[in-house]
This record gives C-alpha cells, sequence and structure tokens, in this order.
C-alpha cells in the first residue's frame, strides 16, 4: 500500500465545486467531511444511545455521541503523533518520508472516523446488536416465518442470512455510508473514501467470520451483500484488497479501545457501581496473583501494572471526601490514557512494515508495556460492572423492546412494493409502514432488482436500517404503542 494513493478525497456523490472567491481561502474535502459529520442529524441522533447505561436512568453516564467525540478526539492525537514521531525520523526514514506530507490529512481523517465509528449502532447498548442476531437466527431456523408459503430463509444465500444473523453495527456503519451519500438529504452523509476505509474494521464478508482466528480482522464482518459492489471499489480504489485493514484503521481501533475501556470504569464509579477503593483492591489482589518473573516483555508489562497500581494508590490516599476521591480518580484516569495514546503510536511504527503491506494480524496495544493494565480493566469490568443489576434489566429490557419491533416490522415489510396482487401488505402492515421514514422506502424502491430472494433481502435491510437507527427513547416509546 502507498499513501499517496491511500490519502483518498474522492467521495461517492462528487461535491458541488465552490465559487471562484474560495481560492482565496482553500478547504481540502477532509475538513468539509469533518463539517459535514458534525452537522448531520444521523450523527447528531447518537445523544440518544446508550453506551453503557442508558441515558433513560441518568444523565451522567456517557452517550454514544460522547464517547464518539472522546474516540475522535484521540484518534485525531495518534496522528498527529504518528506523523511528528522524531524517533521515527532517526530510525526510519522511509516511514517519515511517507506520512509527513499528510499530517493534517491523516489527523483530520482519524477524526473524521472516530466520530462515525459507532454510527450504525442502535439503542441500548451492544446487547441491542445481539437482540437483531437472535431474532433472525429464530426465525430463520424454526420456520416460523413464511413468505408465499415457505420458509423465508430459503429465498436467501448463504450470505444474506449470515448478514441478519450475525448482525453487527461496524457493518451496519458501512451500510449507512455507502447508501446515504448517493442522494442529498436530511439523513444524507457524504465523506471521503479514505474516511470510509479507515472505519471498516473487519474486512470480509459475513460468512468468512472465524471468532476463533487469532487473526482479529475474521472475528466480524464489514459490508453486507447489497453493498458487496460499492463496498469492493471503494476499497480497491486506495490500494487495499482481500483481508488487508487500510493503515490507519490500527489507530481508530486503539482510540476506541482506549475511550471506552476508560470511560465505562470512569461511568461505573461516577454511577456508583463500583467505587474507586475497589479498583483499588482489585488491581492490587490481581497483580498479586501474578508472577514477577517470566520473559522479557512479562517482566515489562508487570512492571508498567505496578506502577500505574501504585500511582494509583498514592493519588487516593488522603482524600478528604468523596467529590475529592473522584476528582483524583479522574486524575488517575487521564495519566493512564496517556500513556494508552503512547503506546499505540508506538506499537503503529513497530509494525509498521507488516502494516503497510497488510500481514499485521493483532491490535496495536496487545503486546504492549501496558498490555496488563488493560487485562486488569477489562476483567475489572466483568466482574463488577457488566453483569451488574443495573446493565442486566437496562439490557433485558432494551432486548425486548427491540424484538418485539423486530416481530412487527418484519412481517410488515415482506410484501412492501411487491407487484403480485395475491401478496400485498395488509391494513395492520399498512399501519407498521407508515412508521419507515420515505427515504428509507425511497432508497429500496431505487435499489430493487427484480430477483424475489434478492429484494426480499433487500426489505428486511429496510427494517434494520429503521430499528437500528432508532434512539433509546424512540424504542421505548414505538414499542409500548405497540
Amino acid at each position: 500500500m502507498e499513501w499517496e494513493k491511500l490519502i483518498s478525497q474522492e467521495t461517492i456523490r462528487p461535491r458541488e465545486k465552490p465559487a471562484s472567491v474560495w481560492e482565496s481561502y482553500p478547504i481540502n474535502n477532509f475538513e468539509k467531511d469533518y463539517r459535514e459529520v458534525i452537522t448531520s442529524e444521523i450523527f447528531r441522533n447518537l445523544q440518544n444511545k446508550t453506551q453503557v447505561f442508558s441515558l433513560l436512568d441518568s444523565g451522567i453516564a456517557r452517550t454514544r455521541l460522547t464517547h464518539s467525540l472522546e474516540v475522535s478526539s484521540v484518534a485525531k492525537q495518534l496522528g498527529t503523533m504518528i506523523c511528528n514521531n522524531n524517533r521515527v525520523k532517526k530510525k526510519d526514514q522511509k516511514a517519515e518520508e511517507d506520512i509527513s506530507k499528510y499530517l493534517q490529512d491523516i489527523s483530520t481523517v482519524l477524526a473524521c472516523a472516530g466520530l462515525l465509528h459507532d454510527l450504525g449502532n442502535p439503542a441500548f447498548g451492544h446487547f441491542g446488536e445481539a437482540s437483531f442476531g437472535n431474532y433472525f437466527k429464530k426465525i430463520f431456523t424454526d420456520g416460523s416465518l413464511l413468505y408465499k408459503g415457505k420458509n423465508i430463509s430459503d429465498y436467501f444465500s448463504e450470505q444474506m442470512k449470515t448478514d441478519f444473523i450475525r448482525f453487527d453495527g461496524n457493518a451496519q456503519t458501512i451500510h449507512i455510508l455507502l447508501n446515504g451519500a448517493k442522494d442529498a438529504g436530511r439523513w444524507s452523509i457524504n465523506v471521503s473514501y479514505s474516511v470510509i476505509n479507515t472505519l471498516i474494521k473487519y474486512p470480509g464478508s459475513s460468512t468468512e467470520v472465524d471468532k476463533k482466528d487469532p487473526d482479529i480482522r475474521r472475528h466480524k464482518f464489514g459490508y453486507y451483500k447489497a453493498d458487496e459492489k460499492i463496498y469492493k471499489t471503494i476499497r480497491e480504489s486506495v490500494g487495499v484488497s482481500g483481508i488487508s485493514r487500510y493503515p490507519l484503521t490500527y489507530l481508530l481501533e486503539a482510540a476506541d479501545d482506549i475511550s471506552y475501556l476508560l470511560s465505562d470504569m470512569q461511568d461505573s464509579i461516577a454511577m456508583g457501581v463500583m467505587s474507586p477503593w475497589i479498583v483499588l483492591n482489585e488491581f492490587e489482589q490481581m497483580l498479586s496473583e501474578m508472577d514477577e518473573r517470566g520473559s522479557e516483555s512479562h517482566e515489562l508489562m508487570y512492571m508498567a501494572a505496578g506502577r500505574h497500581i501504585n500511582n494509583l494508590k498514592n493519588i487516593l490516599e488522603g482524600s478528604k471526601n468523596n467529590d475529592e476521591l473522584m476528582s483524583r480518580m479522574d486524575v488517575w484516569i487521564n495519566s493512564v490514557r496517556d500513556w494508552l495514546i503512547y503506546a499505540a503510536a508506538h506499537s503503529w511504527f513497530e509494525n509498521y512494515e507488516a502494516i503497510m503491506n497488510g500481514t499485521f494480524t493483532g491490535e496495536l496495544l496487545n503486546g504492549s508495556w501496558h498490555d496488563y493494565i488493560i487485562r486488569m480493566i477489562r476483567t475489572l469490568m466483568n466482574r463488577h460492572v457488566y453483569p451488574s443489576k443495573i446493565v442486566i434489566e437496562q439490557e433485558i429490557g432494551g432486548h425486548k423492546l427491540i424484538e418485539n419491533l423486530l416481530s412487527r416490522f418484519v412481517p410488515a415489510v415482506m410484501y412492501y412494493g411487491t407487484e403480485d396482487d395475491s401478496y400485498k401488505p395488509n391494513p395492520v402492515d399498512q399501519r407498521f409502514l407508515w412508521y419507515i421514514p420515505d427515504y428509507l422506502k425511497d432508497e429500496y424502491m431505487k435499489k430493487r432488482t427484480g430477483d424475489e430472494g434478492f429484494d426480499l433481502y433487500l426489505r428486511l435491510l429496510l427494517t434494520i436500517d429503521y430499528i437500528s437507527s432508532l434512539t433509546d427513547y424512540e424504542v421505548k416509546r414505538i414499542g409500548e404503542i405497540m
């Protein structure tokens, strides 16, 4: 892969050429991307979607919007760091020459991708994603939903079925960007090829997913069958193909991991799910159960974790009240964030050659000096937060609401726009179809092919597009009506 080709300002829908007076104040398409994202309604919609703790219960915790702003900030900083790395200028002249002239472009591309990375996630957090997959797996296997007298899954190829069964917010994000850019409108968002490619964490199709594969790029999928042609065109146009990732994707992934790990822990403390002292005690216990000696990398990770934990202990001791305790915890979290950002930038250069030839199979933070503190935070969250009553009740409630909506809207769209007068939406289905925005229905009418199975597949995607776009409040409100 070559940077001259990787950095592409091309967009799916060509942008209108600015008036000649703008030549005195030139800006490129990446800067226009950033403005387009920030001002778009579909991006603002994230402010009403859950990150971990439902905003219906508290205004303290982060939403998808505030999380995305944090990821954007970290990603942009990583872009600046890799382009200004003095160490690399001494060690690797080729890398420095490759990226130094793209400083502003790389930083802005990463900032835009950070804002957009959760665009396709449904309401009620990651458990909302599972609700989609569980519903479709059930109806495809138990024969409970018939289309013209046959099991609906009989009309689909294996990839079409797995697109639904393995529903994932990452693929839905790409789907939104590939389709919403075609026409200008209320929900359209038209960003550069470099931004779209940065967002593709899992380049394969849904039939190629293998969660046990050591290559993390195969753990999920990146695109729907419906988008395959334009998806491959956009990747190939910048010189990326096969299972290779776009080089900046690794930095975006690290920015997301850093942000959600620390913010989820910070929100959990603010919500009273656990206290700073529980965090410290758990960390000290985990470290005590670990061997001090081992390989060089083990000892470096052990030492780094020990320093983080000792730093936390020193910061928390002497707190006079709860407000001061919480403030000091925030200081420690900011310190850890800085070190993880440094570790990600360092790792990107350590693996630069493999990243650029498309053979790097891991994550930037795995194996870094700070790997153990990351594992400790994940263990802490899995013990105290994700199985907590407040999170489980929210997940169960959200699951029921989303599954109820799917059970109503999927049957309603089955015969939408079909030519056969023997099969038409009934009066009840018509009422449900009224809820689906016209722009989504218009998009389907433009894309239908005349192939019965493929068009049925597109109509089910229409349902996913609608329900996954709903906020927590909208899912609850519409679900209660249903």
